[in-house]
């Protein structure tokens, strides 16, 4: 199971990061490492490539299309973006917003294909 885990973000008619006395929103993506041996691995392997191409798109956007300041971990199956909003300008904050939201239409889409993959989840803890 894929889960993308939102920290600090609410979404649901539209994407909102939540002021908090830390400054930050973060999204985690576990889970989306090859699984070898598993009757489902090949459907499963495809579903895990979308996911890290996405995320890693979705950090090299953040940099480079909004200007945004993050902290990124990427290991085995796992990736975490974190990046202060207090800071951060209009027109950059618009444009990491826009990018995340983007971000997570894709991964509802992926989820709707493949539902029991995915698990996707905003919140402000």
């Amino acid at each position: 199971m894929i889960t993308v885990r939102c920290h600090n973000i609410l979404y649901d008619d539209a994407l909102r990061f939540v002021e908090t006395e830390e400054g930050a929103v973060g999204i985690i993506v576990e889970g989306h490492a090859p699984v070898s041996g598993r009757e489902d691995a090949k459907g499963h392997n495809l579903v895990c490539a979308a996911v890290s191409h996405a995320g890693a798109t979705l950090v090299r956007s953040l940099v480079m299309v909004a200007g945004a300041e993050i902290t990124y971990r990427v290991d085995d199956g796992y990736l975490s973006i974190f990046m202060p909003i207090h800071p951060m300008k209009k027109e950059t904050r618009i444009k990491a917003e826009t990018l995340i939201e983007s971000f997570l239409i894709g991964m509802l889409d992926l989820r709707e294909r493949h539902g029991g993959s995915i698990s996707i989840s905003c919140n402000t803890k």
